[in-house]
């Protein structure tokens, strides 16, 4: 519930930060996810409705010069970082977290300690791809969800009631008042381990690229996900 989320960070001081990678679109009580905090993330990876193709990063926006010059002086600090590195204390040079873009009156990103990845992977390239998608989100949303909508129907009068409760079917439900992008159909189960590569496997063989999110095993560690 953002607005729960947002009254209770706004009673004790707490700046938002909100990730919504996959929500670009969604609305929350007529307001776009991403809206509510100071800032918010979003990915331009292949299943999101601004798509720069895969392993073309993300992007960050916000209406605060001071995070947006903080923002900027990320920009490419992974290649620079490769060229300079950190020499004998262990301290990134200043040279390597720096970028061109900088607001006068405010800070940019002092150099940071090893271990930290400022790195960016969008490109010119990848940004110009994303741009002009703006304008077609709204029709494209409209067409996703139509789509989901009657895949849904189908998908649960295929699968029929008995199959539904023996396996633990859930195909989630949307709050009224949130307007979503339907951009990817998701469901839950409690097959085993054995029964779910039995899916994917049947799945792949009828051109279905179904995947597994998360269970109980991986859904703290995204790299296994």
């Amino acid at each position: 519930d953002l607005d729960k989320v947002m009254g209770v960070c706004s009673l004790h001081g707490v700046e938002v930060v909100e990730d919504c990678a996959d929500s670009a679109g969604v609305l929350w009580a007529g307001r776009h996810v991403g809206h509510h905090g100071r800032v918010c993330c979003l990915s331009a990876e292949r299943r999101t409705m601004l798509s720069a193709g895969e392993g073309r990063g993300a992007f960050v926006l916000t209406d605060d010069a001071s995070v947006a010059s903080h923002v900027g002086s990320m920009v490419g600090s992974q290649q620079g970082a490769q060229t300079y590195g950190r020499g004998d204390t262990g301290v990134w040079s200043n040279m390597s977290m720096r970028s061109t873009f900088e607001i006068p009156g405010h800070l940019s990103l002092p150099s940071q300690r090893g271990g930290e990845d400022y790195g960016m992977q969008m490109s010119n390239v990848a940004a110009a791809i994303i741009r002009p998608q703006i304008a077609s989100v709204n029709s494209r949303i409209y067409e996703v969800n139509k789509r989901y909508a009657r895949f849904c129907e189908r998908f649960l009068q295929r699968v029929g009631s008995g199959l539904i409760g023996r396996v633990g079917l859930y195909v989630p439900v949307t709050l009224p008042h949130v307007r979503p992008v339907r951009n990817s159909v998701q469901f839950s189960t409690n097959l085993g381990s054995a029964e779910a590569e039995h899916l994917l496997r049947s799945a792949r063989s009828h051109g279905v690229p179904l995947e597994i999110l998360s269970t109980p095993s991986t859904s703290l560690n995204p790299s296994q996900t």
